[in-house]
């Protein structure tokens, strides 16, 4: 999209500028800790050293007036390592500032770098040199700002580095910007995650299943479960299975299917749909609740083929942390409360209601595009 030449002559351009422009900030300590011939001994080093040379440098060189020993190192370190985002936020910021901004600088990789600046996995840490060029980029930013033509590439990317992020969506979605190449990437873009299927999620579970009323002499049990779910924002919908299994307290009458018999055995399984809403998300948590029905069977004899069932309905809350950004997997709690129909009408009665809590794990199958959307103005 660009050549290389065309993008570094920009560098030269818009440095050449660069000390006149910022007069409101505090400038750096101008005695700098790296050797004017800084080319010579950097050759050879890691990109972990070379970013930091990166951070300390171009903020220095903006302040005192070292247009060219600026465009050598951004042209020697841009060689040497992919420094992405924050290449690409510096070339846009300076060339807004020597009013020579032209979309020629970017190709379709401003959309990642983009939803890269605010993504919350990719912030720097407290304290460090990439928090201190952030600050320093945000504060150009702020300065340029008043300065930004109305209705203009320009003022988005001016609003968007200063932090003004909504702001900044707003104009580029609106008509003043249909016709620019920024708007052209990010339509692609949206338009692609938008057709992307939510991934299904697969989880596995364990609880304690604790009925009561005529259920009561079932006694406490294990309860253990897998589940296949699917989000449609904010909603969802999950296929369970869950088996109860173990002794009962003391033996139940079975009368089903012209079989009779005593029997202390409680091999039941749930197959379930559950419904849900999510109620409150903020950053990794989220609570939810949700609505169940289901088909509960037991089987109380090894050798005989009967097995009364009957219907479940469920209700419950529940909990989700999600460690990554990413939400691809997370750990999961929720309680519930079932009714159970009879279905043991001639014997004991095998209904009434039981109280159950669940821990477990689930895992997206698949790259959810939802954080992707949200990082690029599209509200989720």
């Amino acid at each position: 999209m660009k050549t290389f030449c065309r993008r570094h002559l920009f560098l030269v351009v818009v440095f050449v500028m660069a000390a006149a422009a910022v007069p409101a900030q505090t400038p750096a300590d101008s005695t700098s800790t790296v050797p004017a011939n800084i080319l010579d001994t950097l050759a050879g080093r890691p990109c972990q050293e070379l970013k930091q040379v990166f951070y300390q440098q171009i903020p220095r060189y903006v302040y005192d007036d070292q247009p060219d020993q600026l465009y050598e190192l951004v042209l020697f370190l841009d060689h040497q390592c992919d420094f992405g985002e924050l290449l690409g936020r510096t070339q846009i910021l300076a060339s807004i500032w020597d009013g020579n901004f032209a979309e020629i600088i970017y190709g379709y990789e401003i959309v990642g770098w983009l939803a890269d600046r605010y993504d919350e996995g990719k912030q720097a840490k407290p304290g460090s040199e990439r928090e201190a060029f952030d600050v320093f980029t945000t504060d150009f930013a702020n300065q340029l700002l008043p300065h930004a033509p109305a209705h203009s590439l320009e003022l988005f990317y001016c609003l968007y580095y200063a932090g003004q992020t909504t702001e900044a969506w707003a104009l580029l979605q609106s008509d003043d910007l249909a016709d620019t190449w920024l708007r052209y990437y990010y339509d692609e873009e949206i338009d692609t995650l938008s057709q992307t299927d939510q991934p299904y999620i697969v989880g596995a579970h364990w609880g304690w299943w604790q009925p009561g009323g005529d259920l009561e002499f079932v006694g406490p049990k294990q309860l253990v479960g897998v589940s296949v779910e699917q989000w449609l924002a904010p909603i969802y919908v999950r296929l369970i299975i869950e088996g109860r299994i173990g002794r009962t307290d003391r033996p139940y009458l079975v009368n089903d299917s012209g079989v009779v018999g005593y029997s202390d055995r409680w091999d039941a399984v749930l197959l379930g749909i559950e419904g849900g809403v999510s109620l409150w998300r903020v950053g990794p948590h989220l609570f939810d609740a949700f609505l169940g029905v289901g088909y509960d069977v037991v089987k109380p004899f090894k050798d005989e083929e009967i097995a009364p069932a009957s219907a479940n309905l469920n209700v419950g809350i529940g909990y989700r942390w999600y460690p990554q950004r990413s939400r691809r997997w997370f750990v999961k709690a929720d309680g519930r409360v079932e009714l159970i129909g009879d279905r043991n009408k001639s014997g004991t009665n095998l209904g009434g209601y039981a109280y159950s809590a669940r821990v477990g794990l689930g895992v997206s199958l698949g790259k959810n595009p939802a954080p992707r959307l949200k990082a690029l103005g599209q509200a989720q």
